[in-house]
């Protein structure tokens, strides 16, 4: 077979620590696919911890169908440089142009990962592969990248160049499918080989503050891996530059320096102008802002908003309506950062905006007021049955093509939660032209509670509404009494009756509980047939009447 070429590009190393590039071949550590079960799953963490890298750990994704599996056929057994038997890969199974798999290498504090080789292996009939491949170090950033083609009916080698991240930091492998390769399922690695190295490279590993939150002194901390006397550390805080090296113990590579921030700041401490890490404290945080209902009611259109905010104490703790600022410090528990209070919900939709020493780190909840039937906006009834319709009428709308009407559960948001029933104003769920003046119905709705409310723009702006109402179940009629009587100690009721329903009839001395259930009722008949369009049934009371006595009538089908 006539040598392909390969296309290798290594980018110079960016980020805050940078890699190291070594020149022989190394590699402590070269797995295999040898000896693996055949069309598996390549477990999530193969690989971790071997003999040769016992502070590497290893971690695969995806795995399983569409991921990692492990594979051995006659069709994968293509020699390469490293390649032992060429008997067991990993495949890359339904390997379709622009998926990616990766593998990640996290080392122990105090070592490095080096990347050397991988080899690719493509199955017989399989067509050239094109793999976009990089390597990223997680403090380091992008280390290298490339692309290998991989010839189909053989196998190749991918060289990384003993490529190293620092500062303990973990590798990722991320191999993507280039356009234009060949059939999916096809594609293999095998001889992934690795080692790990002491760090010997200063480097920032920690950096910390006693407190999250401005306004107050605070200890800010931090520790060098492997210090030496040549390095030089730096504060910024976005304002200035501050030389810390003489605050750092440059023999255990600890140090810490106090600050006094009045507002929120982000600090940057750098080594040696290249490796930093970051951290930011506020002047405030609301945390949370809660309401206790969704749609304020009338009389009082009021809800209770209770909170949380950091830090505890704020000096200044505010709620915004949209058209006032409301101090609720006072409301605000300065030993937990708790509050809570009763606010009028002045609009149809309020948002409710909590902070804390005006930080701008906010917190929001929404909640709706409850609106009358008007000409611009009306419902046909408050209340209607599971198998009633309900009309929502509109006047003098700017009747957009994409305005809409939606009917949602008392306890929904627009936005949050999706509508119960909707429509655009021209009455289908395709957007188009509607009418300013016009009506739509809706039906089907189950037992609850419900607002309807029109919005605009495909959007959760309520334009009109929301105006509540009530479904509930239909109530059977009650049976209409036609008369009673007395004769010596015989009562008769008499009462409205069906043909082909039978009745069963009911006594006690009260109304309350349930006469099918309760034992204060006595069933007088149990099935009493019904004699047309009346039908009465005659109670013996006996030489001594009760004083009073109450009956219900049940009334269903004949058997």
């Amino acid at each position: 077979m006539k040598p392909r070429s390969f296309r290798h590009h290594r980018l110079a190393a960016i980020g805050a620590a940078g890699c190291a590039l070594a020149n022989a071949l190394h590699a402590a550590s070269l797995l295999t696919g040898t000896g693996l079960a055949n069309n598996q799953d390549v477990p999530a963490t193969y690989g971790s911890y071997l003999t040769g890298t016992p502070n590497i750990g290893i971690d695969w994704s995806p795995v399983g169908n569409g991921g990692w599996q492990t594979y051995s056929e006659a069709g994968w057994t293509h020699p390469s440089a490293l390649n032992e038997t060429g008997t067991g890969v990993y495949q890359m199974d339904e390997a379709d142009p622009g998926k990616a798999y990766q593998i990640v290498f996290s080392p122990d504090e105090g070592f490095n990962v080096l990347l050397s080789s991988v080899d690719f292996n493509v199955y017989t009939g399989g067509g050239d592969f094109h793999i976009d491949w990089t390597v990223t170090g997680s403090s380091s950033g992008a280390l290298a990248s490339g692309v290998h083609d991989a010839p189909t009916d053989g196998a190749s080698t991918l060289s990384f160049g003993n490529l190293t991240g620092s500062v303990a930091e973990e590798l990722t492998l991320v191999l993507k499918i280039g356009s234009g390769s060949g059939t999916n399922s096809y594609l293999a690695i095998d001889n992934l080989a690795f080692d790990q190295v002491a760090d010997t490279e200063p480097g920032l590993t920690h950096f910390a503050s006693d407190s999250a939150y401005a306004g107050r002194p605070l200890t800010l901390s931090w520790t060098i891996a492997n210090p030496n006397p040549a390095v030089k550390v730096t504060l910024s805080d976005g304002v200035s530059v501050t030389d810390v090296t003489a605050n750092t113990n440059l023999t255990t590579g600890d140090g810490s320096l106090q600050v006094s921030p009045l507002e929120s700041t982000t600090y940057t401490l750098s080594l040696d102008g290249a490796n930093s890490m970051q951290l930011t404290v506020l002047i405030g945080e609301a945390l949370g802002l809660t309401s206790s209902t969704q749609l304020a009611t009338a009389p009082d259109y009021q809800t209770l908003l209770s909170w949380e905010v950091r830090p505890v104490d704020a000096g200044l703790v505010t709620i915004s309506d949209g058209s006032q600022l409301i101090d609720v410090t006072a409301d605000t528990d300065p030993l937990t950062g708790l509050g809570s209070r009763l606010f009028s919900v002045p609009g149809p939709a309020t948002t409710f905006t909590l902070d804390a020493n005006e930080s701008g780190h906010t917190a929001q909840v929404q909640v709706l007021r409850e609106q009358a039937n008007s000409g611009a906006f009306s419902i046909s009834s408050s209340s209607i049955t599971t198998e009633e319709t309900l009309t929502v009428s509109w006047t003098g709308a700017a009747a957009g093509p994409t305005d809409w009407v939606g009917i949602y559960r008392r306890t929904d948001l627009p936005g949050l939660v999706p509508s119960a029933q909707w429509n655009y104003l021209n009455g289908t769920q395709t957007a188009g032209a509607a009418a300013a003046d016009g009506s739509l119905t809706f039906s089907g709705l189950p037992a609850g509670d419900y607002y309807a409310a029109l919005l605009v723009d495909d959007g959760y702006e309520i334009a009109q509404g929301p105006i509540l109402f009530t479904v509930t179940e239909p109530q059977d009629p009650a049976i209409r009494v036609v008369s009673t009587s007395m004769t010596g100690s015989d009562f008769t009721l008499t009462w409205e009756s069906k043909e082909g329903f039978d009745y069963d009839i009911y006594a006690s001395a009260g109304l309350e509980g349930d006469p099918q259930v309760d034992p204060s009722w006595q069933r007088l008949e149990f099935a009493w047939p019904s004699a047309g369009a009346t039908t009465s049934y005659t109670e013996h009371l006996g030489s001594s009447p009760p004083a009073r006595r109450f009956y219900r009538v049940y009334e269903f089908p004949s058997f």
